[in-house]
């Protein structure tokens, strides 16, 4: 076996304690039994490596608890690191995961000057991917240090690829009155990570003029009741009004949000006002069934959803992924196969016409046009050919419980899709699952950061046309 290598400053969770097994818990590949038939209804994947994108390896040489360590005490005291001269005025920083964000938002806050670059470049043997961000002012060091971005320096003036200028956007998210727990997730993920937003309701929605106050909405995962009729309708209104307000008696009452009556929902007035500020140039992210919403009443002609058909067992799964639009900024800082985390939820198609706005699918199946695009083809499954032979596919299940699973295979996961003047993001899993897919978070921290990207940027290139043979 070929030896490996592991840097300084790696972490090492030895084998060799009491606790052993909550560390083997949480960092092996959780594997279902073959042939047990027993239907859990929730997380069956948990491999924080993966939630987290973490690189871990297990060792099964116990020669690795003689390297030099030392405990960590609070924990790993990880830092972005500085690397180069600072003799250009500016610092360039790859995308980093939540990371990236966090950073971003205090930059801002303390005046610097941020920008993308939309193409890769190198500085000397130095690569940069698209989504590396330019940074320059003169806080630009104590804010990356502070927020543990790590940055590159050059060392003089350099040649850049074309920059935009980074604005975050003004930022709502809906929440309806019968589900609070997943968009309470939704919350707490952005309040950990620092992102401003202002929480709506239905009527504010109903109000109209959300272009005056908001550039992006985002829609939280409704859990498995949140369908596009319910979040239509919301709680019955025969059992109204219900008020959630500060009252004398209930002094903790009316916040977040607060309302006379939390009955009814969003209503076709408020769904037609979604459809106007989107059309409008504003931004609608939907995540999880919060995308039923725009799938149920068609906001976009030719992205639909079907139910996940019965035979399909994936409760709460991490699969392979495949981007299929590395120069879109919702892509940015992921690999070509990263992980996702999936629960119960509908699938989505694409027609063929659709296909060039498919940023992300599960599994590695290539799109069938003749089958009508990504998405679900009745019961043999998604997508069209596998890719490569199979010695070089990648398995779609990497830890969980997954049956049948050639039917998710090939459907989207993620789409970007021009409305008039504005784009609606659809999310066919929950990018914010609990706060435990941290790996998943930054697919929509890049639709925040990038909300201005152009249109150009946010579709597949179309496929040049096969060279035609000698013989033709």
């Amino acid at each position: 076996e070929k030896a490996k290598t592991w840097p300084a400053g790696s972490v090492v969770v030895r084998m060799d304690q009491p606790y052993r097994t909550v560390a083997k818990s949480l960092l092996e590949i959780q594997k279902w039994p073959e042939g047990n038939e027993v239907n859990p209804y929730d997380a069956t994947g948990w491999t924080l490596g993966l939630m987290l994108d973490v690189q871990t390896d297990e060792v099964g040489d116990a020669a690795v608890l003689e390297a030099a360590m030392e405990p960590l005490g609070d924990g790993p005291a990880f830092s972005g690191e500085s690397v180069g001269a600072s003799e250009a005025g500016y610092a360039l920083a790859r995308p980093q995961g939540t990371t990236t964000i966090n950073a971003v938002i205090a930059l801002l806050d303390a005046g610097a000057e941020v920008k993308a670059a939309d193409a890769e470049f190198t500085v000397g043997e130095e690569k940069f991917p698209a989504g590396t961000l330019v940074l320059s002012g003169d806080k630009v060091a104590a804010v990356c240090d502070e927020h543990k971005l790590g940055v590159f320096l050059p060392e003089g003036d350099i040649e850049l690829p074309e920059l935009r200028a980074v604005k975050l956007p003004r930022i709502a998210m809906y929440h309806t009155w019968f589900n609070t727990q997943e968009s309470g997730w939704t919350r707490y993920a952005l309040e950990q990570d620092n992102v401003p937003y202002t929480l709506i309701n239905k009527d504010h929605v109903r109000a109209g003029n959300l272009n005056d106050s908001y550039d992006v909405i985002i829609l939280p995962h409704q859990g498995g009741w949140g369908t596009g009729a319910r979040i239509l309708r919301g709680v019955d209104d025969r059992h109204g009004p219900l008020a959630y307000t500060k009252t004398d008696e209930f002094k903790y009452h009316g916040y977040p949000d607060s309302t006379e009556d939390g009955t009814g929902g969003l209503g076709l007035e408020g769904a037609l006002e979604l459809e106007k500020f989107v059309k409008n140039g504003g931004t609608l992210i939907t995540l999880g069934s919060g995308t039923n919403l725009v799938t149920d009443l068609g906001f976009l002609r030719g992205v639909y959803a079907q139910e996940q058909p019965r035979t399909v067992n994936c409760p709460g799964t991490i699969l392979t992924a495949t981007v299929r639009q590395p120069g879109n900024p919702i892509a940015y800082g992921y690999d070509e196969h990263p992980a996702v985390y999936r629960g119960r939820l509908p699938l989505l198609n694409a027609s063929e016409e659709m296909h060039k706005y498919v940023v992300l699918q599960f599994g590695t199946k290539e799109p069938d046009g003749a089958g009508g695009g990504f998405g679900f083809y009745g019961m043999s499954g998604g997508g069209g050919e596998d890719a490569g032979p199979p010695e070089k596919r990648i398995p779609l299940l990497k830890s969980g419980l997954l049956r049948n699973g050639n039917i998710i295979d090939g459907a989207a996961a993620i789409i970007d899709a021009p409305l008039g003047e504005g784009r609606i993001v659809l999310f066919a899993f929950n990018p914010m699952y609990r706060w435990m897919n941290h790996a998943n978070f930054s697919y929509v921290y890049n639709a925040l950061l990038h909300w201005q990207a152009p249109a150009a940027l946010r579709e597949a290139p179309e496929k040049a046309e096969e060279e035609k043979s000698d013989t033709d």
